[in-house]
């Protein structure tokens, strides 16, 4: 890692989602300058003027780092020795999460996991040209020729939760399930200036995370499967473009076993998504008995 007051460099980042158009779980590098913040790896270069930068997040996870490879090395080894070789395949990671703007002001949130230390580093240079208040040109208008096919805004209200990362992620899922299931569907990110033109609302309030460990889960053996697990609730609200409730309800998951806990996260926003595709069948109009 290199950093200066207007810029650096990062390297071994994995972008797990929100960075524009970035591949998701690719891994690349960050680099900074005085203007703008890039993900670069050997196919890809996606670029974010900072000025669209609205704040920035770091947070830890404690991840495996064996892979399948020693998930099986574990199994192999008798009388609780896989639950030692565990102890060596376990490290801790940063995680950094970028909220920024696109030109509509629609809120993405990007997630990126990277060497504990540098995430510090990076949350620290790049929040140095982050001004929270600002807020980018909007086009008033109601563009209603881009909205006649439908749309769909889903919106991720602002909460005191202990890992706002996990938020982040069942925001950016939910929105890549939306636009897989209804590829003719606009998507409207928060505050989108098109909101005016009329849209049903996914509303996404986390209620808590309870972040558990990957480590004790590894070491406690079949134990682990029920000690220390990832817990992630939020509620969500349904309404019809008239405003109309037609979903009101909690959800939530939890992860066991050897896997990241942050997939919670991402298992959590595909529950939601399938209640949506099962309510619509396959068109974006709420089917209010479906929901409830």
């Amino acid at each position: 890692m290199a950093a200066t007051l207007s810029g650096g460099h990062w390297a071994q980042v994995k972008h797990v989602i929100g960075f524009g158009n970035a591949t998701q779980n690719a891994k690349g590098e960050l680099v900074l300058t005085e203007d703008t913040l890039s993900f670069v790896d050997s196919s890809q270069r996606v670029v974010l003027f900072r000025r669209q930068v609205k704040s920035v997040i770091f947070g830890s996870e404690r991840v495996e780092t064996g892979g399948t490879a020693g998930k099986i090395a574990r199994a192999a080894v008798p009388y609780g020795g896989g639950a030692l070789l565990g102890t060596f395949t376990q490290r801790n990671v940063g995680i950094l999460t970028i909220r920024y703007a696109d030109s509509a002001n629609g809120l993405h949130e990007a997630v990126f996991i990277m060497p504990r230390a540098e995430a510090a580093n990076a949350q620290e240079w790049i929040s140095g040209g982050v001004n929270a208040e600002r807020v980018l040109p909007r086009d008033t208008s109601c563009n209603t020729g881009s909205l006649a096919n439908s749309a769909i805004r889903i919106v991720m209200s602002d909460a005191d939760v202990s890992a706002p990362e996990y938020g982040a992620l069942v925001y950016e899922h939910l929105v890549d399930n939306v636009r897989r299931q209804w590829p003719s569907t606009t998507v409207l990110r928060g505050t989108d200036e098109k909101l005016a033109c009329g849209a049903e609302t996914v509303s996404i309030t986390m209620q808590s995370v309870a972040k558990g460990n990957a480590m004790v889960r590894t070491m406690t053996g079949p134990i682990g499967l029920f000690a220390d697990v990832t817990h992630v609730q939020a509620h969500v609200v349904v309404k019809g473009p008239d405003g109309t409730v037609v979903l009101d309800r909690i959800y939530s998951t939890s992860r066991r076993g050897d896997r990241e806990s942050l997939n919670a996260a991402t298992s959590l926003a595909q529950k939601v998504a399938k209640d949506l595709r099962k309510a619509n069948h396959g068109a974006p109009l709420w089917n209010a008995e479906a929901l409830q």
